[in-house]
């Protein structure tokens, strides 16, 4: 059966009262999709998925559209998650009439910023590591930054770290180096700030000012919100493999199933890594059939450590192992970095079939808009 939809954004806004305006918006697109003719709405939850919408306010807002959207005249309701999508059992379970539909957006991102540019080969010869950091106050970005540099680690690696620049940030990463003297601390910030261009130090407080702030701001126009994943291949070409310190999510949240573009950003660029992330992403990207590279490192099973300072002290030891014998496996490796961007490729084709079947499915007129862009702006 045919429908005639109309897509809608269930994203959150950057507004002084996101899940009000949200709902409000919501309605405002149903009128017009009701004066159009449509019969159903397919509404994106790209960004985030459930990730942060796992919640009764947000529950509520969806059993109040459907209400509405029913008394319009629309019999078909869809949800696009990007993310976070296993959560249709919660959706039936609270006699909500909506479809999941996963398409997976973080692939997305990085196909749209690379694909009409080069990637990278694996370069075997390489001697040095790459450990790309990000907001700092994670213990997968500054806690390990600081094993690597008392480890004496960093001498053989590439890589970003901005130091915290917030009030917030800096107790947050005070706290999460507390047994390390003053003194020390403060040197450790001094030489490990490095930048491997200058792309996120202009956009990095897009996840720091408030909403009014956010909109008022021009922020969103800068180079590196218009295209986050980018990173220019010949730094993954100068390094033999990456430490990839994954996402981490903020509470409420607390759904690990999700890979973002750090882990995909390595995969297009056929890079071996070290994943430093929470167990169940791990999970996770072994279950999509990525190859997480454990037979070459000493402590294999690393990534399901449940004390991360331990966890933390295994990924320096293997990547450690993997400097000083990754060559010896040169092989197996380019194998298995192939096999990761086929992966790739394959979960690409399968967005594809996703988007050509609700096109097909709800005479959808704007999927190149929502969907064919390397940014989340037009999202949020």
């Amino acid at each position: 059966m045919t429908y005639t939809g109309k897509i809608i954004n269930f994203e959150l806004l950057y507004a002084d009262d996101p899940i009000k305006d949200l709902h409000k918006r919501i309605l405002v697109d149903i009128d017009q999709a009701a004066e159009e003719g449509c019969d159903a709405i397919v509404g994106l939850m790209l960004v985030d998925g459930f990730l942060y919408k796992n919640n009764e306010e947000f529950y509520a807002i969806l059993n109040a559209v459907q209400d509405y959207a029913t008394a319009k005249g629309i019999k078909k309701k869809i949800l696009v998650l990007g993310m976070a999508e296993q959560y249709q059992h919660k959706l039936d379970a609270r006699g909500l009439d909506y479809e999941i539909v996963f398409w997976d957006f973080n692939v997305n991102l990085v196909y749209q910023s690379y694909k009409d540019k080069s990637t990278a080969q694996w370069n075997s010869s390489a001697d040095k590591f790459l450990f790309l950091g990000g907001v700092p106050s994670r213990p997968n970005r500054i806690s390990l930054l600081y094993n690597y540099y008392i480890s004496g680690l960093l001498e053989n690696s590439v890589w970003s770290f901005f130091p915290p620049w917030t009030d917030n940030d800096k107790i947050e990463c005070r706290q999460l180096l507390k047994d390390v003297p003053a003194n020390i601390y403060d040197k450790f910030l001094v030489d490990c700030t490095s930048s491997i261009d200058t792309l996120y130090d202009e956009a990095k407080d897009y996840s720091r000012l408030s909403n009014t702030e956010i909109k008022q701001s021009n922020i969103h126009n800068t180079q590196w919100c218009q295209d986050p994943s980018y990173i220019d291949p010949k730094v993954f070409e100068s390094t033999a493999f990456s430490v990839v310190s994954e996402g981490n999510v903020y509470a409420p949240g607390n759904d690990y199933r999700f890979l973002t573009e750090k882990t995909w950003r390595a995969v297009i660029n056929r890079h071996p890594f070290i994943f430093a992330g929470e167990p169940e992403q791990f999970a996770h990207l072994e279950s999509l059939g990525l190859r997480s590279f454990t037979d070459y490192l000493t402590i294999k099973d690393y990534p399901y450590i449940t004390s991360i300072q331990n966890r933390f002290n295994a990924i320096v030891d293997n990547t450690k192992h993997l400097l000083e014998t990754f060559k010896e496996h040169s092989a197996q490796i380019q194998a298995d970095v192939d096999a990761n961007y086929n992966v790739f490729l394959q979960i690409v084709e399968q967005n594809k079939q996703t988007l050509d079947k609700l096109q097909q499915q709800y005479s959808l007129t704007d999927i190149d808009y929502w969907f064919g862009q390397k940014s989340f702006t037009h999202l949020v």
